[in-house]
């Protein structure tokens, strides 16, 4: 859910600032103890310094940083000898991971500085060009961008770095698996991420080329073979981004083609749960930084509820729908038949600007793109695969974004949802308060943020991938396009989260050979 008219900054402070409701040990976690079984837990911990390290720039983030770690290490001082298994010490955010025991338990529920402890959640992975669909090709061939100069973080199954489609290009973030198994290595073992990067960024060597095809790609991989992980480990990927934000300071967008299993009615998502706390925590992190957040709303064909991450505040939700005549689809039985995760329907009726039965609508439902049978780059290497799913409708959204954040680079992470969220072909979506919802258009899109930002047209022609034209003060500055000013990591925020918790489940991979 992308909030249009507010203030990010503001707006997670405030929303920081009130205390939780909830319990501060999550009862399903006490009994998983009680009965002998030890999972992974995540500890949310309340640091006041950082309030009184909020000072003038750039001592802060040195001094926030400082705090969460004494306040991380005073809960750890506290668990010596009862069997704390610790696994994520977290940079950016107050927060802890680890296997505790009953005794571990016993003192984290006595420690005033612990503000909420709950289990880890499950997360797996939810022929044409797509880009020329949205517009994307005629854009690039009138104006140059290429999305160079801007960097695109995705959280998937990885990438298979040497792939011809992304020579160049690929920046490895990490692997962050099994609620604390790290490596520096990204290679793709399932395929999800090389397509989805493939729809973003392919240069076109064998697959069609993506939305984006200069932009860099900042690769986290937290999906294994079987498109599984856990949310302990994609927060540890968001929080590494973070905290070495000064080694990829042009990262302007991140890419999250993720469902969580349980959606959510209330937009944005309320603070209830501790694993989606520490989510909302992380990409706020980012977000103050500078990079818009996108996210798929998921794939069951809901009518009045969205998943995580694309309910939290900041986040920008994304659905699927056609950009061609299928006939029927799928061609027989449910979407639900090929795959588990998806809605039990189908459509009768397909074409161009047809919303697809299965996404899920909510009112943090913000735009639209192709997410049908869409031609994208293989993990071989050597080929190109159909998938279908929210989940490839996501990069097409984050593509156009790199693409406006080359032309207007000052703009902020709420002028481009905006841009890309209030310029499209409206389409008529069943169910959603509004009635209808804008389908990506790269060429309007990237008009409406040149008037939002005070520039005429072609004001922004790239130079040696950037441009230089910086808009006067007052009414851009006021809509988010001032000179880019990069934020700082509100720890605090880590109070503004999600009322349920489920696993995670990305779009399932559909196949149909060329």
């Amino acid at each position: 859910m992308f909030p249009w008219t507010s203030c990010l900054v503001a707006a997670s402070i405030a929303l920081s600032a009130g205390p939780s409701t909830a319990p501060r040990v999550d009862a399903a976690l006490a009994r998983d103890l009680a009965a002998g079984r030890r999972p992974v837990a995540v500890v949310l911990l309340d640091v006041p310094e950082l309030e009184s390290a909020r000072g003038a720039e750039p001592t802060w983030e040195k001094a926030a940083r400082a705090a969460v770690r004494e306040a991380q290490g005073r809960v750890l001082r506290a668990l010596e000898g009862t069997g704390w298994e610790p696994r994520y010490r977290y940079l950016t955010v107050p927060a802890l991971t680890g296997r505790p025991t009953p005794a571990a338990l016993a003192v984290l529920e006595r420690l005033a500085a612990v503000r909420r402890v709950g289990p880890d959640a499950r997360l797996r992975a939810a022929g044409v060009s797509a880009a020329a669909y949205v517009g994307a090709e005629g854009v690039r061939a009138a104006t140059g961008l290429s999305g160079a100069g801007v960097t695109v973080a995705i959280l998937d199954s990885g990438l298979t770095v040497t792939h011809p489609d992304f020579a160049g290009r690929v920046l490895a973030g990490g692997t962050f698996l099994d609620q604390g198994r790290t490596s520096p290595g990204v290679d793709d073992d399932s395929g999800h991420g090389t397509n989805v990067a493939g729809l973003l960024a392919s240069a076109g060597v064998v697959a069609p080329p993506g939305v984006a095809p200069g932009a860099r790609l900042l690769i986290y991989k937290v999906l294994d073979a079987q498109n599984g992980g856990w949310v302990t480990d994609w927060i540890a990927a968001a929080d590494h981004a973070a905290a070495n934000f000064a080694r990829w300071p042009d990262l302007r967008v991140v890419n999250n083609s993720l469902e969580s299993e349980q959606a959510f009615a209330a937009c944005p998502c309320a603070d209830e749960i501790a694993w989606v706390a520490l989510a909302s925590a992380a990409w706020g992190n980012l977000t103050r930084l500078g990079a818009l957040q996108v996210a798929c709303t998921g794939n069951r064909g809901l009518t009045d509820a969205v998943s995580v991450p694309a309910c939290l505040e900041g986040v920008l939700g994304v659905g699927a729908v056609y950009d061609r005549d299928f006939a029927r689809e799928p061609d027989e039985g449910l979407y639900h038949d090929a795959w588990p995760g998806f809605a039990a329907c189908a459509d009768e009726t397909t074409g161009p600007d047809v919303f697809a039965c299965f996404t899920n609508v909510g009112a943090c439902l913000d735009v639209l793109a192709p997410g049908v049978q869409l031609l994208s780059s293989d993990r071989t290497g050597r080929a190109a695969t159909w998938y279908t799913g929210t989940s490839q409708s996501v990069p097409l959204v984050a593509g156009a974004a790199a693409l406006l954040a080359q032309a207007v680079p000052q703009a902020a992470p709420d002028a481009l949802a905006a841009a890309l969220g209030r310029s499209g072909v409206q389409v008529q979506v069943p169910g959603h308060p509004s009635g209808t919802l804008p389908r990506l258009d790269v060429a309007r899109a990237l008009a409406a943020l040149r008037e939002a930002c005070g520039q005429a047209d072609g004001a922004a022609e790239p130079v040696d991938g950037v441009a230089d034209d910086v808009p006067a003060e007052g009414g851009a500055a006021a809509a988010g396009c001032g000179p880019t000013a990069r934020g700082r990591f509100d720890g605090g925020a880590i109070a503004l989260a999600v009322a349920a918790a489920s696993p995670l489940l990305l779009a399932r991979r559909r196949r149909r050979g060329p």
